[in-house]
């Protein structure tokens, strides 16, 4: 498990990410709190091995990815 933290406009955000072995490869989980509330939990899987700037990248910004989504349908 791997804890991010950081400050966002005056917001404590934090990402909990956990790697999981899987039958095929594995798999990457995060979840997003913003001021200790859980705003969502991505999983990212994988056969091989990743191609990310950082661990957990893709995962990470699947959570943000899917609130926004989830956000601008609400608005339609």
């Amino acid at each position: 498990m791997e804890l991010k933290k950081m400050n966002v406009d005056g917001r404590e955000v934090e990402f909990v990410n956990q790697s999981v072995g899987t039958r095929n490869g594995f798999k990457h989980v995060s979840t997003c709190f913003v001021n200790g509330v859980e705003i969502g939990t991505h999983t990212s899987h994988y056969l091989n091995r990743t191609w990310e700037c950082y661990p957990f990248q893709t995962s990470m910004r699947g959570v943000i990815n899917d609130k926004l989504e989830t956000h601008i349908e609400s608005l339609k």
